[in-house]
């Protein structure tokens, strides 16, 4: 793969990877983030995958339980609550 395919590549990745994470209370649609990458759904994923190195889903799961387990520490919110705001 070219370098600036490469770069292309990873650019398009990081501001989907961006979207997540700024949305991670919402539901996640690969259609819509594949689409807002400028990729096809099947290539967005396998893309993503070779730049992140996790798929989307484990990229959306460990940052909700992070941001419970940080809750968990900072807060005094219920570990229920945390646990169904972490999916």
């Amino acid at each position: 793969m070219k370098t600036t395919t490469r770069q292309s590549y990873a650019t398009r990745i990081e501001r989907a990877r961006d979207y997540l994470l700024g949305h991670l209370d919402e539901d996640i649609d690969l259609a819509h983030i594949a689409r807002a990458a400028n990729f096809s759904p099947y290539h967005f994923h396998r893309v993503y995958v070779a730049v992140i190195g996790e798929t989307m889903a484990e990229t959306v799961r460990r940052n909700r339980l992070n941001r419970a387990a940080i809750k968990l520490l900072t807060t005094a919110t219920p570990v229920l609550l945390l646990a169904r705001g972490a999916g």
